[in-house]
């Protein structure tokens, strides 16, 4: 079995002046975005909080070939996102970054 390694942030991701550094600081640091992550969370976040979910940031990128979730701070936020998104797809995901040419 091969090992395989992900980072998991959680801060304050709503829009506001100080709570955007967390979020700015690990996005810039994506080699590769997955945009769909942040997407897919915010739809089903809206199912559960309604359209607050709009003001999130959640985000996926990949970091020197490893993926790494920035979420929200809230322990529902992180259940969801373990729950629904990350868990379900970590053994693709870990397949994708894994072939020749995947993100590095």
């Amino acid at each position: 079995m091969r090992r395989f390694q992900l980072l998991l942030t959680t801060s304050q991701l709503t829009i506001g002046r100080c709570r955007l550094l967390a979020f700015e600081a690990v996005t810039a640091l994506y080699e590769e975005e997955i945009p769909g992550f942040g997407e897919i969370f915010r739809m089903l976040s809206y199912r559960e909080v309604g359209s607050a979910a709009m003001l999130s940031r959640a985000s996926a990128g990949v970091v020197r070939g490893r993926p790494v979730f920035s979420l929200p701070g809230s322990e529902a936020a992180v259940g969801l996102a373990l729950r629904r998104l990350i868990l379900p797809e970590l053994s693709h995901l870990a397949y994708e970054l894994s072939k020749p040419g995947g993100a590095r």
